[in-house]
């Protein structure tokens, strides 16, 4: 998944973590960004609508708690999940991935991948090396023969004031993501867009399926949820 700044990224990569633990699986996310803690209170206030918001300012009633706790309880019944966030030195694929898959996940999370480390431990935003890229790139793709792996990453600064959908070439770092990935997804809004909670979601780059984009409701002020509005027709 692909978006600029601030675009409500991790906030999708929590609520597919969030469905996939709903169906039993054990999904494994490896926070890369934001603090664990935070990661996973996002996931629990998104399983009660609770505004994460109230959270963060430490205004949670006792109703929120309750709810949470609920949502918590209902989360394990169906299935589990593990939010943590692996030190510097330790977020090369291989160590993630081998770490997950001995755990017992059935599927994993990366929020994001320019905090991602190469064999000898480079940081890829840091060096922002293409070379770097292709190399953590093609781990990931082979790794997923074992195990769905599902990355957030950015778009690069071309995309500043973009108008429609970027292109999978203004993804931040290579060409190897769009030239790996078995389905790139972009995720985008213009300030209209913003400004009534909407963004767009569509296939960027696909080997086995057809190319989509989604409008998608974001509510994060009343509630905590993402909601489809509909499919977006194509222009021709």
């Amino acid at each position: 998944l692909i978006a600029p700044p601030k675009t409500y990224k991790s906030w999708f990569n929590v609520n597919a973590v969030l469905e996939n633990c709903i169906q039993g699986g054990f999904p494994h996310l490896y926070a890369l960004e934001l603090p664990a803690e935070e990661t996973d209170f996002r996931l629990r206030c998104m399983a009660a609508n609770v505004p994460y918001w109230k959270y963060l300012k430490r205004c949670l009633t006792p109703e929120d708690h309750q709810l949470i706790e609920q949502a918590t309880e209902a989360i394990q019944d169906r299935g589990k999940y593990l939010v943590e966030k692996p030190a510097p030195g330790e977020r090369t694929v291989a160590r993630m991935v081998e770490r997950a898959i001995n755990g017992g996940a059935t599927c994993i999370f990366i929020d994001q991948l320019q905090y991602m480390e190469t064999r000898k431990g480079v940081n890829l935003g840091s060096a922002n090396n293409t070379g770097d890229y292709w190399e953590v790139c093609n781990d990931l793709r082979d790794y997923s023969d074992e195990i769905p792996i599902f990355v957030v990453h950015q778009f690069n600064r071309s995309v500043m004031n973009a108008k429609e959908m970027p292109e999978p070439q203004q993804a931040k770092g290579s060409a190897a993501i769009e030239e790996v990935a078995t389905l790139a997804l972009g995720l985008w809004a213009n300030k209209e867009m913003r400004s009534n909670n909407i963004v767009q979601l569509g296939t960027l780059a696909s080997r086995n399926y057809n190319y989509e984009s989604w409008e998608i409701g974001v509510q994060l002020s009343h509630g905590c949820s993402l909601d489809m509005i509909g499919k977006v027709e194509a222009e021709y």
